[in-house]
């Protein structure tokens, strides 16, 4: 299992769609974002907002024909700030 999406607020005035991602993180769908899995993103804003979701029970080095085995799951997560 792993989380698709995992990112913070865009640079600027920026607002994504949930197909691409950048510097702010956001739909990487990368198959090592499991259990234990550190990520470090920059933050934009005041407030450091973050945003995780797009669980996949299964998937493959990204979504090569646009698909992953989408499922809901419950996730603990803990956020640091480094200054």
């Amino acid at each position: 299992p792993m989380l698709g999406c995992v990112g913070v607020a865009a640079p600027g005035v920026f607002a994504p769609t949930s197909g691409i991602s950048g510097n702010y993180g956001g739909n990487m769908d990368y198959n090592r974002i499991t259990e234990g899995s550190t990520v470090l993103l920059p933050v934009f804003h005041p407030g450091g907002l973050i945003f995780i979701g797009d669980g996949h029970a299964v998937q493959g080095d990204g979504e090569a024909i646009g698909t992953g085995v989408e499922t809901s799951m419950d996730v603990t997560f803990t956020v640091e700030v480094k200054k």
